[in-house]
């Protein structure tokens, strides 16, 4: 049985898979994502959906109709 991975290890994979995620938009299929960073798809899939929340939240667009 292989070594079990810690949790700062994993947020650092999925921050490492995200961050290629959004600079190669034409590599953006979930499952060679998850299986080039060793991610669980569904980890891979929940961290990016937070992440596109955020980018959504802040954007420009959006805080202006905050106002």
């Amino acid at each position: 049985m292989g070594k079990h991975r810690n949790r700062k290890y994993l947020k650092y994979l999925t921050n490492k898979a995200i961050k290629y995620y959004f600079a190669n938009p034409e590599d953006n299929n979930m499952k060679e994502l998850a299986a080039k960073f060793n991610l669980p798809q569904q980890k891979l899939s929940q961290a990016l959906s937070v992440e596109l929340k955020k980018r959504v939240d802040n954007s420009l667009p959006r805080r202006c109709l905050n106002y």
